[in-house]
């Protein structure tokens, strides 16, 4: 049951996500672990993958 609800709480996410038009989204577990610096290195890999003009879709 545990996997039939994480898969509908992203599947939600997904829809809300298109619903609103939303570019980009960061989308994190109940049990993330902040690392130092969190901001920081989320923010320089965003700029790298724009710089180098990936196409991606999940990261």
């Amino acid at each position: 049951m545990g996997e039939i609800g994480c898969f509908l709480s992203h599947y939600n996410i997904w829809r809300q996500v298109v619903e609103r038009g939303y570019n980009q989204v960061m989308v994190l577990e109940d049990d993330i672990r902040f690392e130092p610096f969190f901001r920081q290195k989320v923010s320089h890999m965003m700029d790298e993958m724009h710089q180098l003009r990936l196409d991606w879709d999940l990261v």
